[in-house]
Parts: C-alpha cells; structure tokens; sequence
C-alpha cells in the first residue's frame, strides 16, 4: 500500500453524477453546457434503468447461471434492495433531464 488516500471506482461514479445532477437542477442552464448536461443526463438514465431491469430479469428468470458462491438469500436481496435504486436512480435522472432547460411557467395574477 502505498500510504495515499484510496478511493474507489464507485465512489467516483457517484460524485460525478452528484455534479450532473447538481447541473441539471440549476435554475436556467443554457447554451452548449446545458444540451451536453441533458444528453448526459438521458444518457446515465438509460444506463440505470437498463441496468436495474435488466438485472432484475436475469435474476428472476434465472438466465443468468450465476456461480454457486452467490447464494440464494444474496440474490434475494439484490432484487429486494439494490436494484430498485438503479431503477430509482434511472427515473430521477430521466425527470430532470427532461425538466432541465425548460423555464418555468409565469401565471399572472388574475389570469386564466
């Protein structure tokens, strides 16, 4: 080891899509920032809820002929707790590149 702090892969993946939501949240975003910030948006939200879904088929199918290490509890769990948070994630991700950009809808007092 060489004494430096360690960080994993994960932890990486994790900050950077706090950024990119911290971006697509952001009030007005506008210009080439704002279009690469939603493309990138819709695209981690196809890669969460492909990945949710498509976990969750190859583990209630069984289609996927998992090693004998993984037990049946863990996939149990899987399916119960950690899936559904890419498939949350996917969502969440996919709403605010869709409501990203879009400026808000000012109704006047009196107004119909």
């Amino acid at each position: 080891m060489s004494g430096g702090l360690a960080v994993r892969p994960g932890a990486v993946s994790a900050a950077r899509g706090a950024l990119l939501a911290r971006v697509l949240a952001r009030p007005e975003p506008r210009g080439a920032p704002a279009r690469v910030a939603r493309r990138l948006g819709w695209a981690v939200s196809a890669f969460l809820l492909v990945r949710g879904v498509g976990i969750e088929v190859l583990l209630l199918t069984g289609a996927a002929h998992l090693d004998a290490s993984v037990s049946q509890e863990q996939r149990a769990w899987t399916l119960a707790l950690g899936n559904p948070w890419f498939i949350a994630g996917g969502l969440a991700f996919s709403l605010a590149a869709r409501r990203s950009g879009r400026r808000p809808q000012v109704t006047r007092p009196g107004a119909k």
